[in-house]
């Protein structure tokens, strides 16, 4: 056989092949993106009780920086108060 030939031939098989296996993908992406993000919650289990669990633990992180930022504020407070002793220490008295 001449090399035109099988070219063509394995362009063929290709073609029967590849095209029925990219239109099988494009149905598995079409299903993945319209389908199932469409699903109703309670078909995926777990995944309400997991949802809530988040939100609670996102709630606790919340609370956790408010009170960060409270002992931020004391802190700063106390080094101020810390640093007016030493500077009315080293003054000389009158």
């Amino acid at each position: 056989m001449e090399f035109e030939t099988v070219l063509k031939v394995m362009a063929i098989i290709a073609a029967g092949v590849g095209i029925p296996v990219a239109a099988y993908g494009a149905i598995v992406a079409i299903q993945a993106i319209w389908v199932h993000p469409h699903r109703k919650r309670q078909d995926m289990p777990g995944v309400a009780e997991e949802l809530e669990a988040l939100r609670a633990r996102i709630t606790d992180l919340e609370a956790q920086q408010q009170r960060v930022a409270e002992l931020e504020e004391r802190v700063d407070f106390a080094e101020r108060l810390l640093t007016q002793r030493r500077e009315a220490e080293r003054l000389p008295q009158e």
